[in-house]
């Protein structure tokens, strides 16, 4: 029997405003943990992370992992952190399992670790003078305790019986239901109760707008439904007409009806909405989803930016019964781009890009052959989507040679070049020089102000493409946010070819700043930039 003793970390247990955690997790550094003490292998650890949902605990830097030692003391016992290790030797090969990056930009190895000669698998020492180093153990030759952890949770403004509302400007029916599901797959609000129905009505504290639309709809038999598909055991209709359309609104004025009654609308008419969602959805900051299935049930979404990853990654997705994976990326401006940031498929599998939902034209096929050559090279689509097939072996089984076949993929867009401006863009991303590929002008001075939005990420910049007029025009990357921080780069010349142009800031914020002089003009720069952490 394990010795236990119990006590808290106060100072590192923050509490910040408008984030809290889902039952059984605590707070700590704007991350949400729970101490797993029953001792079990890695992977059982992994399954039990999932089952809270969660993941193994990850770490991106020294502030987090004192945190995490410090709050993994209360049982005096090594834990499992979500690290895998492929490579002997080499931070770089050690994958988080929550599928957002390597090793290499923090670690806090032993000397000689990770090693595989011991294990793939990472924990992390919790006392002693070496608390807080991770050391390599064999993944299922081993059972000690863990951490999980979740992303925090949004608490919100408006709230009853768990749940969230918030309210939208004036959209169509439509368009309203696709924004509600962008916050936390939420929806139109559905009303339950008399008390719902009136704190609903007070959501809106401005009467001159009339009317705000719920998420009622009366089908062609004349039968009443919620879009959230909840059940229709409360009603408060004051005025029902098919003919006047086939959508609910809330009257919010003693007009046709009294408030808080609902009538029927037009569905593309533009109105105030009310969205609904479960107060601890987790939510957290992130702007653009993670699509990572562990299989190939059905599709999915990102939209405007996002990283989007093969089955199970970021371990192998030889399956016998993987079905082809489908995967629908959108832009709202502008045409949608895509680059592979890593990929190594099987002599089977392939990968389909298609600029429509209906063409049955890939523009782009990617597969074993042609896949040494596509790492940062940018795909576009002739409109602001494009539908991925990833068409795996669904014979191989599992990689007897040890050899993981996976990739990884970037949703991005184009932006426009900033000349003698300051605009912040926010990731992902291709930048370029003025007139890219054909040749730059003289006397420029345009700056690039790339933004992780979230906090507490950073942010990877990776030149495609490098000529400049050596020695005279300059693209350099300091690493904030101006030319005032530290200077990780002065880069000129003809660099066409070369792949070890990357960059990764230390904070939210790269600055670039491209030069040029008053003669000798090039094709200039093409560059990725991307959320990192």
């Amino acid at each position: 029997m394990k010795k236990i003793s119990i006590f808290l970390i106060f100072c590192l247990i923050q509490f910040s405003e408008g984030l809290t955690c889902i039952e059984g997790f605590t707070l700590v550094n704007n991350k949400c943990l729970k101490l797993i003490i029953t001792d079990q292998t890695h992977s059982a650890a992994r399954r039990e992370c999932n089952l809270n949902g969660g993941n193994l605990v990850s770490v991106y830097n020294a502030i987090d992992n004192t945190a995490i030692a410090q709050f993994a003391t209360v049982g005096s016992d090594p834990v499992w952190i979500g690290l895998n290790c492929p490579n002997d030797h080499d931070a770089s090969s050690c994958v988080w399992d929550n599928q957002a990056g390597n090793a290499s930009g923090y670690n806090n190895f032993i000397a000689a670790n990770p090693s595989n000669d011991v294990g793939t698998c990472v924990y992390m020492l919790t006392f002693g003078s070496l608390r807080g180093r991770w050391f390599s153990a064999s993944c299922d030759g081993m059972e000690i305790s863990a951490v999980c952890e979740t992303s925090p949770v949004e608490q919100c403004l408006y709230n009853l019986n768990g749940y969230c509302y918030y309210p939208l400007g004036e959209l169509s029916e439509v368009d309203a239901q696709n924004a509600c599901s962008q916050n936390c797959e939420g929806s139109l609000v559905s009303i339950h109760s008399a008390a719902e129905n009136t704190f609903v009505s007070k959501i809106f504290k401005d009467s001159s707008k009339g009317y705000i639309r719920i998420g009622a709809q009366l089908s062609s038999g004349n039968v009443n439904s919620w879009i959230d598909g909840s059940v229709w055991d409360y009603t408060n209709i004051g005025y029902q007409n098919k003919g006047l359309g086939s959508c609910y609104s809330m009257s919010l004025i003693n007009e046709l009806v009294v408030p808080g009654k609902w009538i029927s609308s037009n569905c593309s008419a533009l109105l105030p909405s009310v969205c609904k969602r479960p107060q601890h959805a987790q939510c957290g900051s992130t702007p653009a989803p993670t699509l990572a299935p562990p299989q190939c049930s059905g599709i999915s979404y990102s939209t405007d930016t996002g990283a989007i990853y093969s089955p199970n990654y970021p371990y192998s997705y030889l399956s016998t019964d993987t079905a082809p994976c489908y995967y629908i990326l959108t832009v709202t401006t502008d045409t949608a781009m895509i680059w592979f940031t890593e990929v190594n498929l099987d002599a089977n599998a392939r990968i389909e890009l298609y600029s429509s939902l209906d063409t049955q034209t890939p523009f782009a096929i990617i597969d074993r052959n042609s896949q040494g050559n596509i790492t940062f090279s940018t795909f576009e689509s002739s409109t602001s989507l494009i539908k991925m097939v990833f068409k795996p072996c669904t014979t191989c089984g599992s990689s007897s040679s040890g050899t993981i076949f996976r990739w990884k993929a970037i949703l991005g867009k184009q932006y426009p070049t900033l000349c003698a401006s300051d605009q912040t863009i926010s990731t992902n991303g291709i930048i370029t020089s003025t007139n890219y590929p054909n040749v730059y002008n003289n006397y420029l001075s345009c700056p690039y102000n790339l933004q992780n939005p979230n906090k507490g990420g950073r942010i990877q910049l990776h030149f495609t493409d490098f000529w400049t007029e050596s020695g005279y025009d300059y693209v350099k990357i300091y690493d904030g946010r101006n030319s005032t921080q530290p200077l990780l780069a002065s880069i000129s010349g003809n660099l066409v070819g070369n792949s070890n142009l990357t960059y990764t800031s230390t904070g939210q914020n790269l600055y670039v700043l491209f030069t040029s002089d008053r003669s000798n003009v090039f094709k200039g720069f093409s560059a990725v930039f991307y959320e990192y952490p």
